[in-house]
């Protein structure tokens, strides 16, 4: 807060309330839980003056937190906001309030009351926080890598020539939930992206949206799943019988893509530096696009870039790379893998080998 200069930060969005309560909901909620349902408004306040207004108890133990409950509507609760910022002696202050996720009463109840306080958007802070994973997230991430992983092996036996590509899918959503997981998206097969599920012809043996599994044709599961509100992010090259020499090549070229980011991506470097080092080190991107990206509560969160967002490393480049980071190192549409950044770069969380082609 010192370094954006606020006098207090309000959070309202579920998942920045949660990761920062230590409160757990079930795994169904996050297919973007609507507002309202269960809201919460946690005010950080220096000097012991921390209040939060929510439905349940709100455990912040390293910010002592004053607990005020509310039952019915939220409205009833943003007009205590105001006069609990007005008691901490913020009338006038400088507040930074997560504009994308707070509902609009709550910022126009807020500068009703408090027409001389300065709201800035503070989203920022709070995506930087959800960043750096705590032990307990971590331990939340690898469970969710374990289910995945496992349940790839558990769908082994579906791997078969002709084997349609929707039968393979339902093979490993029913592994993964029997796991205590939730499906997100499989690929292929496109779950929960129906408009996206298109069959194509192989080319030198390779095939991105293959209709079934077709031999000697390399394709990949792009495999993302969540577990207690967390997702795990990680693509797998499959090929039923032997796989083509292109197929190979490529997969062994964005390999070494991969070991490049490994060398780019340490704490303290920009979202620009990585994103331009990586964009001249890098050929042939307009066949194969690159991401990298964080992974926690979406798995598509800061910091992102790649050749697929030009615009990216401009979008809250104040983010940075930072120890603690979980991110999928993404090449290309064949390869990812799920990291921690380290003091040296990012180490594999994954327990399978992504870096070669499984063959059935």
């Amino acid at each position: 807060m010192e370094e954006y200069r606020l006098d207090a930060a309000i959070m309202t969005g579920l998942k920045n309330t949660l990761v920062l309560s230590g409160q757990s909901f079930p795994d169904e909620v996050w297919y973007e839980m609507p507002h309202g349902l269960d809201p919460n408004v946690i005010v950080f306040v220096p000097g012991g003056k921390s209040f939060a207004y929510s439905f349940r108890p709100v455990r912040l133990d390293e910010f002592p937190m004053d607990y005020r409950s509310f039952e019915r509507l939220p409205e009833i609760a943003w007009a205590g906001v105001a006069q609990s910022l007005r008691d901490a002696g913020l009338s006038s202050g400088r507040i930074g309030i997560d504009l994308g996720h707070a509902p609009a009463g709550l910022l126009q109840e807020l500068q009703s009351a408090l027409p001389d306080a300065d709201f800035v958007d503070s989203e920022t802070v709070f995506m930087r926080l959800r960043a750096v994973k705590t032990p307990q997230e971590m331990e939340t991430i690898k469970a969710a890598l374990d289910i995945a992983e496992g349940a790839f092996e558990d769908a082994h036996d579906v791997f078969k020539e002709n084997v349609p590509i929707g039968d393979v899918i339902r093979t490993m959503v029913h592994a993964v939930t029997e796991r205590g997981g939730v499906p997100h998206l499989i690929h292929p097969y496109e779950l929960n992206c129906p408009d996206w599920r298109v069959t194509g012809d192989a080319v030198d043996g390779l095939n991105r949206n293959p209709g079934k599994m077709e031999p000697g044709v390399t394709t990949r599961l792009d495999v993302c799943i969540n577990h207690r509100g967390y997702y795990s992010d990680f693509k797998i090259p499959v090929c039923v019988g032997e796989p083509s020499k292109h197929a190979q090549s490529v997969v062994a070229d964005h390999v070494e893509r991969q070991d490049i980011m490994r060398e780019v991506v340490r704490p303290g470097r920009t979202k620009r530096e990585v994103h331009d080092t990586l964009s001249k080190e890098f050929k042939n991107i307009d066949t194969f696009a690159w991401w990298l990206h964080g992974i926690g509560m979406d798995y598509h969160e800061e910091p992102r870039i790649g050749s697929n967002y030009p615009s990216s490393p401009d979008i809250r480049p104040e983010i940075v790379f930072e120890e603690g980071n979980t991110l999928a190192l993404e090449p290309s549409w064949l390869v990812e893998e799920h990291t921690v950044l380290e003091a040296d770069g990012p180490r594999t969380l994954n327990r399978l080998n992504l870096q070669t082609i499984t063959t059935f």
